[in-house]
């Protein structure tokens, strides 16, 4: 949202052009609590939001400039957040999250540039890059992949988890004879 927004007689004012906004409902549709998270820069919601089965803490990816992932406590606190993407450029989308057991989940895309995820840093390698990561609920990268495209287009927009598979959801395009190379398959 820019400048203001209300939800239930509740006003939230942005910190810069854009704050990213949660609202927690419960299950009876009542507000619980509505916040807003930004800089003073333009921020927006990267496109995931997962809650843990108790609902004690959330995890939001939020993009603005660079990529973060935030962890929030059940009122929506900040607990912590680390950056995912790169201090310094604003070529990367942490786009979805989801729950890997006790661990997150996080698919997106990197253009230009290496991609740090914590303190560890994953390499450019052609024109547009995805990446799936592991993250623990501490913020503290697992490990991860990278995909690569020769293309010019490359989006990873989902990601799921189901038992002891993860599926993740993108399109990729560029001109005719384009490759992208995932793991040890090619398109």
């Amino acid at each position: 949202f820019e400048t203001s927004c209300t939800l239930n007689a509740v006003t939230l004012n942005s910190n810069g052009t854009t704050d990213v906004f949660i609202a927690k409902f419960s299950s009876s549709d009542n507000l619980n609590w509505f916040r807003n998270y930004g800089t003073s820069f333009g921020d927006m919601p990267s496109g995931g939001i997962v809650a843990t089965s108790n609902g004690t803490n959330f995890f939001l990816s939020q993009l603005n400039g660079n990529g973060y992932l935030n962890k929030l406590n059940s009122v929506g606190d900040t607990l912590w957040k680390n950056v995912i993407g790169h201090p310094n450029n604003n070529n990367i989308v942490g786009r979805d999250l989801c729950f890997n057991g006790s661990t997150i989940l996080i698919s997106g895309t990197y253009y230009q540039t290496a991609v740090q995820i914590g303190s560890t840093s994953l390499p450019f390698t052609s024109n547009a890059n995805v990446f799936i990561a592991n993250v623990d609920t501490g913020g503290v990268y697992q490990w991860g992949i990278i995909a690569e495209c020769t293309g010019n287009s490359v989006a990873a927009f989902s990601i799921s988890n189901s038992a002891e598979d993860s599926y993740v959801c993108g399109n990729f395009g560029g001109a005719s004879g384009a490759y992208f190379y995932f793991a040890n398959d090619t398109l």
